[in-house]
């Protein structure tokens, strides 16, 4: 339990956030000889620009920088059985409608959060300051991020899963991974001596061409 691809252990859990866009009838590119109240009876819902808009495909440093994140949920699988987990996408994903017939179709489903009546999507549900599905208009960005560790080779790798939802309705996908290495100077003698090594002619070569 934990681990992932066999030789790396999953470290915390999963983190789910999003970057939202501004919402309001002002935002919306309507000709202007169309009277106000006829095009917004027409609408029926003000407009969601996103910025940046990502017309066109994001890059990788578009996937290392992260603007103000809202609607933060986190899953953890050492913490929570697979049941529990099952029951916060689906909650996140209706944002906590019909929790009657969730507890009719399965009882036992919310018991180790202290009641199968409970929502688990904590930006979903009535209290919060968001109350609906999880991704809805708004959403510009969705990141799933986490931590594992290899011990097979002293390796911290953070992972980041991103999509982009443009106003056209397509969806950009970006995968990140970070690595660090725990220990500085991993190995024995001679692959230290090899690193410590090209450091130095790193560095000297680097003052060389500065200064």
């Amino acid at each position: 339990r934990g681990d992932y691809l066999r030789h790396s252990r999953l470290i915390g859990g999963f983190r789910l956030r999003q970057e939202r866009s501004k919402v309001g009838w002002e935002l919306c590119r309507i000709p202007a000889n169309i009277p106000e109240a006829t095009w917004k009876r027409w609408l029926g819902k003000p407009c969601v620009p996103a910025s940046p808009g990502y017309e066109l495909a994001p890059e990788i440093g578009d996937a290392e920088a992260f603007a103000e994140p809202v609607r933060v949920e986190w899953l953890h699988p050492s913490m929570n059985s697979l049941k529990h987990l099952q029951r916060k996408t689906v909650d996140m994903e209706d944002g906590c409608a019909n929790m009657t017939l969730k507890v009719a179709l399965d009882p036992g489903a919310g018991d180790d959060v202290g009641g199968s009546g409970i929502c688990l999507c904590n930006t979903c549900g009535e209290g919060s300051s968001f109350v609906g599905p999880w991704i809805d208009e708004q959403t510009q960005r969705v990141e799933i991020g986490f931590v594992v560790y290899n011990w097979q080779y002293g390796l911290y790798s953070m992972v980041s899963v991103n999509f982009f939802f443009n106003r056209g309705g397509h969806i950009h996908k970006i995968i990140d991974v970070r690595s660090a290495w725990a220990n500085s100077f991993p190995g024995g003698f001679r692959e230290v001596a090899v690193t410590v090594t090209c450091d130095l002619v790193w560095i000297v070569s680097l003052t060389y061409i500065l200064f």
